[in-house]
């Protein structure tokens, strides 16, 4: 009886120990996502549902939209109908979140000009001051001098439409929409200027809305080249560390091969010696 007993006691602490470890991990995945939306755009954060893998560190989201800042008329900038993200669990507690695949679908995004000729886009916390950069050196290539807040290490993005609404010309907007279709992946992203430049310049370069005047001092074709940049120096940053592994199992490979040479050298020796040996007891 006494050891049943203990055995009810030892399965109950286990299940509530994965009980805690599964909690915390839901809070702080969503805390990561959540928090991490807000910390890119600055602006409020809706999500409708949130699915964490059992077994997997994979989350799924499902109809989260970004709302305008004060002062536009419509409550939504971004409509984003599913997140598909496949994350390493130990960065997140370290505080530097790394994503292996973030699969990204934009159904909408609404650029707004109210009646005082602002553009929403302009509020986008992330696209408001591009990262500044160290000098280049032989020994150090260009990166940027913030600390990385992320790495994606693939981005997969699907932009559905862009609506536009023109309020500075009387209180009933004037509305044009452009089909965009996006379909495209990009690679080491390690910083929210890149992400949320890569999100909103692929887009609009899908439009004729920056040839007709209408973002404001929002510069699409600057924040492309901005983008294209930035998407280049982490590969070259990325690239030095590759080559210095590939050095590293290199040199190692040729330290086991001399040691195997080594090694069977020593055990010819042995055997012609033990042979040798042999050969004398037989003729005695």
């Amino acid at each position: 009886m006494a050891g049943s007993r203990r055995r009810k006691t030892f399965f109950m602490a286990l299940l509530i120990m994965l009980g805690a470890c599964w909690f915390l991990k839901n809070t702080l995945v969503k805390m990561a996502v959540i928090g991490g939306a807000k910390a890119i755009t600055g602006l409020d954060v809706y999500v409708a549902d949130m699915n964490l893998g059992l077994l997997r560190s994979v989350v799924h989201i499902q109809g989260l939209r970004v709302g305008n800042p004060s002062g536009f008329n419509e409550p939504v900038m971004i409509e984003l109908p599913e997140i598909y993200v496949e994350y390493r669990l130990g960065s997140l507690l370290r505080g530097a979140p790394h994503f292996d695949l973030v699969r990204l679908h934009l159904d909408t995004l609404t650029v707004i000009k109210n009646a005082q000729g602002q553009v929403n886009l302009s509020s986008i916390k992330a696209l408001q001051q591009p990262p500044a950069t160290k000098p280049a050196t032989p020994e150090a290539p260009k990166t940027p001098a913030n600390a990385p807040e992320f790495r994606i290490d693939t981005l997969q993005l699907k932009v559905g439409r862009v609506v536009y609404r023109d309020y500075s010309r009387g209180s009933q907007p004037q509305v044009r929409e452009f089909a965009v279709n996006i379909d495209e992946s990009f690679k080491h992203i390690t910083n929210s200027y890149a992400f949320a430049g890569i999100v909103v310049s692929r887009a609009l370069m899908k439009t004729t809305l920056a040839q007709l005047g209408a973002l404001g001092d929002l510069d699409v074709r600057a924040l492309q080249a901005d983008v294209t940049g930035l998407l280049k120096q982490s590969a070259a940053d990325i690239l030095p560390t590759a080559e210095a592994l590939s050095k590293t199992a290199g040199e190692a490979g040729k330290k086991a091969a001399g040691a195997a040479t080594e090694t069977v050298g020593a055990a010819s020796e042995a055997v012609g010696e033990a042979a040798g040996a042999f050969k004398k007891l037989l003729g005695n």
